[in-house]
């Protein structure tokens, strides 16, 4: 069987994330909506406020999976500041691998002010699981803190035969039976 963890629900999106067509020179990446924030109407100091994210497991193996909280590099905080990355992107993907991670000890803390919740889990088959990530307010005022939150399967086999590229995912999304009552989203992989 194939990993098959798709996002489901999404903060800042009124309704369900759905699965879309991939289009030549489209990376499947650019559909997965990948930025929170909590500037309106913003968080007091001294508080924290939260949004959930809800991962599903269309599989029909469980699958373990971690998060990880990493630096990203200044190149892209000053894109990310005035507007000009809108998109995740193949190479953001091939880049976070060597950013520098934030250990669980300062997550909540002035140097990394997010967590999330649970920071790993096991998805049973057939069944979603939501995601706490919050963000935990610190002096200076008006100080901006940005951290990039991965998702990985852990175990997966060294082979890589259970990853599958987009196209197959939707075509077995569609193949497959769901479970009543949980819904279908994008396919993350």
């Amino acid at each position: 069987d194939a990993i098959c963890l798709e996002l489901t629900r999404w903060p800042s999106l009124s309704g369900e994330v759905p699965a879309q067509k991939l289009q030549d020179g489209i990376s499947p990446w650019s559909f997965v909506p990948w930025q929170l924030n909590w500037l309106g109407p913003g968080v007091q100091v001294g508080s924290d406020q939260a949004q959930s994210i809800t991962i599903t497991n269309g599989g029909f193996l469980p699958v373990k999976v971690e998060w990880c909280l990493s630096e990203p590099p200044r190149t892209l905080l000053s894109r990310l500041a005035v507007g000009a990355q809108q998109r995740l992107t193949d190479e953001i993907l091939g880049e976070l691998h060597a950013w520098p991670t934030w250990n669980h000890a300062v997550q909540g803390k002035p140097e990394c002010p997010f967590t999330i919740e649970p920071s790993s889990a096991t998805i049973a088959p057939s069944s979603p699981i939501d995601f706490t990530v919050r963000f935990h307010a610190h002096l200076p005022l008006g100080h901006r803190s940005m951290a990039f939150a991965c998702l990985y399967a852990v175990g997966v086999p060294t082979s890589g035969h259970c990853l599958l590229p987009y196209v197959r995912l939707l075509e077995l999304q569609e193949a497959r039976p769901h479970a009543e009552g949980v819904r279908r989203g994008l396919p993350l992989f």
